[in-house]
């Protein structure tokens, strides 16, 4: 009679149950270790056992591996692998130059972009995040157009379009602010016959100022005159400046802040040239497989052929050996250990049912 010795761990194949098709092969374990119970019930003669009854065999498979392939992770997780476009974190160490600006890589979220200063070892955080000034831009007022001038000889009666979003609007005669109201009216007076002024009109809100309007130049009328004479924007002028950058309020301009223009951060200019930030955003990848934990989805049942090398003492000759698990399907608990010093192991346990025949498994010896 032959005996044998072991040392190999198996390579498998899985073939799903649910389907028939072949769902796997893992020839990448570093152990397979099988365990079977079952219970036994005792008859006892003066307290000593005497008869015993043995039932319910149960069976898992546990295999050890240290390298693994992403269907199998998705096998035991009971998932499907999605392939193309997702979300994919980035981290991003910058240093402040002279433009004050830092670009981006890839598909970037801009609504997902936080920027924290760094301390010089470029890696703690010093303080909280920085302000984004972004979407504050989009809700600045508008410019304040149809601007006209109604002179006679001492007064100015001021008219504009109302601006939507606007809270208040700034008067100017000659640079010079006159006057902050809330229509889209005003009347200057105590002028000076004869005298040539020139006005514009701001809009402002909580987030900031719009563009001034175009200029209306203004002759006031000899003295005496009580009609009035309308002076009009220039249109060329006007149509320059509705296109015309606003100005953010002060709120967030007296510390660092920054604001995102496509994939360009650009740091204001109360940021310390040299300093750094570290830049955490979104990227939109596009080639990614995906792997979801859904908290209502497990894994399949399995039909696992495992093969493995038994040695023959006497001769030393390798014979084949195949561990045919009829029914296994993985448990829902499983550990992927991640260290720093040692490879990444992950361990899947399968527990063992009956497969159609009652068997829950099959050991060959190939000869």
């Amino acid at each position: 009679m032959a005996t044998y010795g072991m040392k190999d761990a198996s390579n498998m194949i899985l073939r799903s149950l649910k389907t028939g098709d072949i769902a796997l092969y893992v020839d990448y374990a570093n152990a397979s270790n099988n365990e079977w119970t079952s219970e036994r019930t005792y008859a006892t003669k003066k307290g000593t056992n005497a008869i015993a009854w043995d039932g319910a065999r149960e069976g898992t498979l546990t295999v050890e591996s240290e390298l693994f392939d992403w269907n199998y992770l998705a096998l035991v997780i009971g998932a499907e692998i999605a392939e193309g476009e997702n979300s994919v974190m980035q981290r991003k160490v910058v240093e402040v130059k002279n433009n004050r600006e830092a670009q981006l890589e890839g598909q970037v979220n801009a609504d997902s972009i936080t920027v924290v200063k760094l301390k010089s070892d470029g890696l703690e955080h010093d303080g909280m995040p920085l302000k984004s000034t972004t979407g504050s831009r989009s809700l600045l007022p508008k410019t304040p157009s149809n601007v006209t001038a109604n002179a006679n000889d001492t007064s100015v009666v001021l008219t504009f379009s109302a601006v939507d979003g606007a809270d208040e609007y700034v008067i100017e005669r000659d640079s010079e602010t006159i006057a902050t109201i809330t229509e889209n009216s005003y009347t200057d007076n105590g002028l000076t016959a004869e005298s040539q002024h020139n006005y514009t009109v701001t809009a402002k809100n909580a987030y900031g100022t719009s563009a001034k309007s175009a200029q209306v130049e203004v002759t006031m009328a000899t003295s005496g005159t009580s009609d009035r004479t309308a002076f009009q924007e220039d249109e060329s002028q006007a149509q320059q400046q509705a296109q015309a950058a606003g100005t953010l309020s002060s709120t967030g301009q007296a510390t660092p802040s920054y604001e995102v223009t496509g994939t360009t951060v650009k740091f204001n200019e109360n940021t310390k040239i040299g300093d750094k930030y570290a830049i955490y955003y979104e990227e939109r990848a596009k080639d990614v497989r995906t792997i979801s934990i859904d908290a209502d989805k497990f894994p399949d049942s399995f039909e696992i052929y495992a093969d493995a090398l038994v040695r023959e003492q006497e001769t030393g000759k390798d014979e084949f050996v195949q561990i045919h698990y009829k029914n296994a399907r993985p448990q829902s608990n499983f550990t992927l250990t991640q260290s720093a010093t040692e490879p990444t192991s992950l361990s899947v346990t399968f527990d063992l049912f009956p497969g159609a025949d009652g068997n829950l498994a099959e050991y060959k010896l190939v000869k």
